[in-house]
């Protein structure tokens, strides 16, 4: 199929933000699939927006109240029950060029769950505790590796480099692929039906 050269740029653009868009939501399912499970609630708060994931979600307890970490607040309040895990659902946030997209979760204890340094909550005894000193003191986590780190090992760029390799699908999907860390538009002899960009006729 022939398009005037003129259209290139904008089609480009188009391309690139369904690359951005896809990969963002590779990362947003990974996230699900990783990140601990034991009610469902900070596992189901992911989201994807333009604007900053504001942590405001409360989790809602049988009894109407609210609780702010995986155990709740004292021996006045049991443990909830852990629900079965489910699958990871997928999440389509359309971005434009330039602008910027966040991927976060909205539970109000998000920043204890993924370890971040001097985030605490109560343990059953009402001390403050981090995510890894809850870890030593329950007899299971459930983060996917189980470990307080979870998050970080996701983030980080070591020997699994999940969160490029999430990008890196993201981009695949949306037709390009990747030679020597750049990304490129896929040939049309890759993804079968190309388009060829003919000069402008003067």
């Amino acid at each position: 199929m022939a398009r005037d050269i003129r259209f290139l740029a904008q089609d480009l653009k188009i391309d690139l933000e369904e690359a951005i868009s896809t990969a963002a939501s590779e990362i947003h399912y990974s996230l699900q699939y990783t990140s601990p499970w034991w009610t469902g609630s900070f596992n189901t708060a992911w989201e994807i927006d333009s604007n900053p994931i504001s942590p405001v979600l409360k989790r809602v307890l049988g009894g109407g109240g609210t609780t702010l970490a995986p155990g709740n607040l004292g021996a006045n309040y049991p443990y909830p029950p852990q629900t079965p895990r489910k699958a990871p659902t997928r999440l389509m946030h359309l971005t434009k060029l330039g602008r910027s997209i966040y991927i976060g979760n909205m539970m109000n204890y998000a920043g204890f769950v993924v370890n971040k340094k001097g985030a605490t909550m109560p343990d059953l005894d009402g001390n403050p505790v981090e995510y890894g000193e809850h870890a030593r003191n329950v007899n299971q986590i459930t983060p996917r590796p189980p470990t307080p780190d979870w998050f970080w090992i996701y983030l980080r760029h070591g020997r699994g480099k999940f969160l490029l390799k999430d990008i890196d699908k993201g981009f695949k999907k949306a037709g390009f692929y990747s030679s020597r860390g750049e990304y490129r538009k896929a040939r049309p002899a890759s993804i079968g039906l190309g388009v060829k960009y003919l000069p402008t006729a003067m």
